[in-house]
């Protein structure tokens, strides 16, 4: 779990740390660009706290979360590595690995937009619309 709070601009995702015991946290971008990592967020008058890692879903690996916040070059660069990674496991045309690799950086910015797109596949059965999403 994540969001956005408009007002004062907040962003923040949930990570779980390796190692024992897991931790939940919350990587927080504040309106001026500084980040951190929180254990809960107090923001207009409602707490934010992350899920507890000791829940099965996050245990056993059903849903991921990313460990740690990391740095990357640039947009263009973070871009390029999503394709590359989808171009690893899909064998789709360039132009549908490059729109699902936007889609894929979008995704963790859904939260800022009044209206969103859907991403979908579509295709006969046995044809990799599972692995696509």
């Amino acid at each position: 779990p994540g969001g956005y709070v408009p007002d004062p601009g907040v962003l923040f995702e949930m990570i779980v740390t390796q190692g024992e015991p897991a931790r939940s946290l919350f990587a927080v971008r504040w309106p001026h660009g500084r980040i951190s990592l929180e254990t809960h967020l107090d923001l207009d008058g409602v707490r934010y706290v992350p899920l507890d890692p000791s829940l099965d879903l996050i245990r056993k690996g059903v849903v991921l979360f990313p460990s740690a916040v990391g740095d990357y070059e640039d947009e263009v660069a973070l871009q390029a590595q999503v394709q590359a990674f989808i171009h690893r496991y899909l064998d789709v045309d360039p132009f549908y690995e490059k729109m699902a690799s936007y889609y894929v950086l979008f995704s963790w910015l859904y939260d800022s937009f009044n209206v969103l797109p859907y991403l979908r596949a579509l295709g006969d059965y046995g044809t990799g619309k599972t692995r696509f999403l």
